[in-house]
């Protein structure tokens, strides 16, 4: 689960879990009351830099991209900055945003039936 409140480095907050049966955890959650608005799939590649979690994200039909994680705004400015990246490089823009930049548009279609 994400809560994206902003752009910024900080701006996304997330809560996961391991699920090991997706079907099954599916289910789960739709007898509990859940639609799916969504489903993305991705490969990941993740490495640890001195505490920080990197992650090299790969989206259909997009150039992979790295994720930095740490606990602080400064640990994430300064492991980008050990890779060779500055700070006006950064940016915390989630993955439609992402795609959105490369001119595809992920915002789901809302359907409107009339009777």
């Amino acid at each position: 689960m994400k809560e994206i409140t902003s752009d910024a480095i900080d701006g996304t907050h997330e809560v996961e879990v391991t699920v090991d049966d997706f079907a099954a955890t599916n289910a789960l959650l739709e007898m509990l009351g859940f639609t799916a608005k969504s489903y993305q799939e991705n490969k990941r590649a993740s490495f640890t830099l001195d505490g920080a979690q990197l992650e090299i994200d790969s989206w259909p039909r997009i150039p992979p991209y790295l994720e930095i994680e740490a606990a602080t705004n400064e640990d994430v400015i300064r492991t980008a900055e050990l890779l060779g990246y500055t700070e006006s490089d950064l940016t915390g823009e989630n993955t439609i945003k992402i795609y959105a930049r490369h001119g595809i548009d992920l915002t789901p279609s809302v359907i409107y039936v009339s009777e």
